[in-house]
């Protein structure tokens, strides 16, 4: 399962609030998506560290769970 921090934004799932994890594994497996931290408006959060779904987890001290879902498929 991709979690996904409430900061977290990338441009292409602006405004959804399901996401298939397919998807979400596809769009990262292209490296295309500029993803962005809400906190810092970069694209690194409050701890430098980059902001990728890859990255962003709970092991982060700047971590939320973010209240959107993301949906296995099968």
């Amino acid at each position: 399962m991709i979690e996904l921090c409430r900061w977290m934004r990338a441009k292409s799932l602006y405004g959804r609030d399901v996401v298939e994890e397919a998807e979400l594994a596809s769009l990262y497996a292209l490296n295309d998506v500029p993803w962005t931290c809400n906190r810092t408006a970069q694209p690194w959060g409050p701890d430098d560290r980059v902001c990728e779904p890859g990255s962003c987890g709970a092991r982060r001290s700047c971590f939320e769970p973010s209240p959107k879902l993301v949906r296995r498929l099968g």
